[in-house]
């Protein structure tokens, strides 16, 4: 499957969690179509990114949270959370991560068991430093389907990436495997990988490093602002809502500092927002291929593992 994933930019193992049900495969069918026709709608929303916080405790070489990010840090509220969630009959997933560390969230597994007592999926991204036997215990407990960790290579490359150990990263990726299958789990792990200047010639030997050990190893290119566009952004229809740490909601994790906000989670309904005003106009604007600002540079790093996803 590996090969076939890093060819193909509807990455398997993403297609399979996200849209696991009938019922989202034909709501993103139907969005997708209006995409195609271009439409300035798109009728379903099939999962939401709540950015549990902006906070992280590390300082990667790619991420712009602790060396560009100028906006406020915060920890999302968890009413907030329940409000939104509390506006839906049906999600099939949300992802509890954009930009920050997940783990720093103090409610973080009450999170999870809300939106799970609700039968949605929760999908969780961590750089997994943070993970210690009583917080494994919890995410196993909670009944998380799927988590992946960021570690991006290994030795030397990792902690001159990450600054942090990769043997004990390792390590803590191992055991909560163990413990995983002790418990009889079936939350899924993964882990995964930034390609860039630092880590395109590791890309093999880490897929054969982890491969087998854990349930699948993903890559992804670094996203980049200095490109020119020249395609429309199916994210705009494809059924998928992120909500900041501070309740605005941006149509992309590409926007970190929140600068196309479609609205307010605290003063409107997802429902709203989702086909509301400014993100019509947005969506005409590509349908019209007339970028700009963020849209504009979306982009990402050229890899010979991966076709672009935007370009």
């Amino acid at each position: 499957m590996t090969k076939y994933y890093l060819k193909n930019p509807q990455l398997s193992s993403v297609i399979e969690s996200r849209y696991g049900s009938f019922k989202s495969l034909v709501y993103i069918f139907i969005n997708l179509l209006c995409y195609t026709l271009h439409l300035d709608i798109a009728p379903f929303i099939i999962g939401i990114q709540f950015e549990s916080t902006n906070l992280c405790n590390l300082k990667c070489l790619m991420c712009p949270v602790n060396t560009v990010m100028k906006r406020k840090k915060k920890i999302i509220s968890f009413n907030l959370f329940k409000k939104t969630l509390d506006q839906f009959t049906w999600l099939e997933y949300i992802m509890l991560q954009n930009w920050g560390e997940p783990l720093l969230h103090p409610r973080i597994f009450d999170m999870i068991r809300y939106a799970k007592s609700k039968s949605i999926k929760v999908f969780m991204y961590t750089n997994g430093t943070l993970l210690t036997h009583e917080k494994m215990m919890k995410l196993i407990d909670s009944g998380i389907d799927r988590i992946t960790i960021s570690i991006d290579s290994f030795d030397e490359t990792y902690e001159k990436i990450r600054g942090f150990s990769y043997k004990e990263i390792e390590n803590k990726i191992l055991d909560l495997v163990k413990l995983r299958n002790e418990k009889k789990s079936k939350m899924y792990i993964e882990i995964s990988m930034v390609i860039f200047d630092e880590t395109e010639d590791k890309v093999k030997n880490f897929i054969k490093k982890w491969e087998g050990v854990v349930d699948h190893v993903t890559v992804q290119p670094k996203l980049e602002y200095n490109t020119v566009r020249k395609t429309r952004c199916k994210e705009l229809w494809r059924g998928n809502i992120i909500i900041l740490s501070n309740g605005l909601v941006v149509p992309c994790c590409y926007d970190y500092e929140g600068l196309i906000v479609l609205g307010d989670a605290d003063k409107q309904s997802i429902k709203e927002i989702w086909n509301g005003k400014v993100i019509r106009r947005l969506r005409n604007q590509h349908n019209k291929h007339n970028f700009t600002g963020l849209c504009k540079g979306c982009g990402e790093f050229k890899t010979k593992f991966m076709k672009p996803r935007f370009g």
